[in-house]
């Protein structure tokens, strides 16, 4: 068998290499590993295994040794000149087959093929390493004519930010509607804009297409993208901030939202507990996840996060229990310390505190205290470190 390969393909060719007709049109990259010029006449392309021999190659033509050669796969074949050959069908969807195939001895032999899906526009799919069929994957840049770059992908773009319970009327309303619904906020680290056509999000870990990103959906460099999660991905377009709308939304009892790639890479997640009305969740440091996700009382909707000035108090929920105790909550962080204090009037001077320092490794922090004979009680939560 002849040593050669189908090396990598684009389908959505709108900014890369242009044909011998000045156009951007799909392309097939063919390598021959081998030490050896390879005669291609007798060969065929196909993107149709019902018909293995759809194309045939030129005759005459030959691939050198260790070459890369782009065959442009337009359906236009009238536009073949010397060595830029042009096929006589064309990729048009983000998924299918590519085979090379032989006819020898009376029989039609496939010497290679490619099963490619969730391409987008300039994402390329193809070999790592060169001229092999086994490790294939989508490649961030296209690398026609030359060897494929498994390197340099962008840094994945990340949840920033969300809120499980945004209500009125102190939370966000979207401008498309007016409601309060929940929301999540997508952030781009990287200088450059971020292409998240055909990415998938989701708030179930186990269905991680549960909705698929618009093509042409980018986030600028270092940017956010705020996404409403309302069951109505028909809002999509409408927002006058380039917002997005999902189908699913978010539980305030705590569950998850996930990015997922075309291929069904995991890109980012966070699985939260409890939520707190009008509180949202971000991560700080701004885009990173060295500080895990914090509570923030000011959220920030497409735009930084910001714990600055830093909080001093929480919002605190109280349940009453027969015997004149209270039960006290607030959202906490693992490794954080918080001090619990209390008033009998505002008009005091000072707090008293309840007990030593606190901390605990759970999402929210739950406090039994006995009021005695006290009619009313002022509590405040301070974080301490």
């Amino acid at each position: 068998f002849p040593p050669l390969w189908l090396n990598e393909l684009l389908v959505f060719n709108t900014n890369g290499i242009m044909d011998n007709f000045s156009e951007r049109e799909p392309w097939i990259e063919l390598f021959n590993r081998g030490s050896n010029s390879v005669n291609l006449t007798g060969l065929f392309l196909t993107d149709n295994l019902s018909n293995l021999t759809q194309w045939a190659f030129p005759a005459g033509g030959s691939l050198a040794a260790r070459e890369f050669r782009v065959l442009w796969a337009d359906g236009e074949t009238n536009e073949t000149a010397a060595t830029n050959f042009h096929t006589s069908f064309r990729l048009t969807n983000s998924s299918g087959t590519i085979a090379l195939v032989r006819t020898n001895a009376g029989r039609t032999e496939v010497l290679d093929y490619v099963n490619y899906f969730g391409l987008t526009p300039n994402r390329a799919f193809g070999s790592w390493p060169d001229g092999q069929p086994l490790d294939r994957q989508i490649f961030f840049f296209a690398t026609s004519g030359a060897s494929n770059n498994p390197s340099g992908a962008p840094v994945p773009v990340l949840i920033n930010e969300f809120s499980a319970a945004n209500a009125g009327p102190g939370g966000l309303r979207d401008p498309v509607d007016g409601l309060f619904q929940d929301w999540f906020e997508l952030y781009n680290p990287n200088t450059n804009a971020f292409d998240l056509s055909g990415y998938f999000l989701t708030d179930t870990l186990a269905q991680p297409t549960k909705s698929q990103i618009p093509l042409n959906t980018y986030i600028a460099g270092h940017g956010y993208l705020l996404v409403w999660a309302d069951n109505q991905p028909a809002q999509n377009g409408l927002s006058p901030f380039g917002d997005l709308h999902v189908n699913f939304s978010l539980s305030a009892a705590g569950e998850a939202i996930a990015l997922f790639a075309p291929d069904g890479t995991l890109q980012s997640a966070v699985v939260f507990g409890p939520q707190f009305q009008n509180v949202s969740m971000g991560l700080f440091p701004e885009g990173s996840t060295n500080g895990g996700y914090r509570f923030m009382t000011n959220f920030t909707p497409r735009a930084a996060n910001s714990v600055t000035p830093a909080p001093t108090t929480f919002p605190v929920t109280a349940n009453l229990l027969a015997d004149n105790s209270m039960v006290l909550a607030w959202p906490s962080l693992a490794g954080r310390t918080y001090r619990l204090e209390f008033k009998t009037a505002l008009e005091d001077a000072g707090w008293t505190q309840i007990g030593g320092d606190l901390s605990t490794s759970s999402a929210v922090f739950a406090l039994t205290n006995s009021t005695g004979v006290a009619t009313q009680r002022f509590f405040r939560v301070l974080l301490v470190r």
